[in-house]
């Protein structure tokens, strides 16, 4: 990313006809000061095991099973869904851009049109 104002923003594109269980999107830029329309997920990371995988563009990311279990299950059937997603949006491997990133954390969440907390899936525990 070129400017410190700048966020990358997925596209999560809708489950592929004969392989349902991946997960695609397409990323881009965008500066905040233009006011992107985006949703921001905010979610428990889980074990750090990143031995899922999703697909942007012709490349590959591993995350982790938590993050795949709530892009599958927060993604349209019908029509992609723009988000920032802190694993993806950030390069995790690049301390400089991360401590670039998190002190725009609160602006990214006030900015996003909504916020989605991803708790993890529905178990017995968790139903009342």
């Amino acid at each position: 990313m070129r400017a410190k104002t700048e966020i990358r923003i997925i596209t999560l594109l809708p489950p592929p006809l004969f392989a349902p269980h991946e997960i695609e999107c397409t990323i881009s830029t965008a500066k905040l000061s233009s006011k992107p329309i985006y949703e921001a997920l905010s979610y428990v990371w889980g074990k750090p095991v990143f031995d899922r995988r999703v697909y942007i563009g012709d490349k590959e990311l591993n995350i982790t099973a938590s993050l795949a279990t709530a892009l599958q299950q927060l993604r349209y059937r019908d029509r992609p869904r723009r988000l920032w997603v802190d694993a993806i949006s950030i390069n995790q491997k690049d301390n400089a851009e991360k401590t670039s990133q998190i002190p725009l954390m609160a602006q990214i969440y006030g900015q996003a049109t909504s916020v989605i907390g991803w708790l993890g899936e529905k178990s017995i525990q968790t139903t009342a």
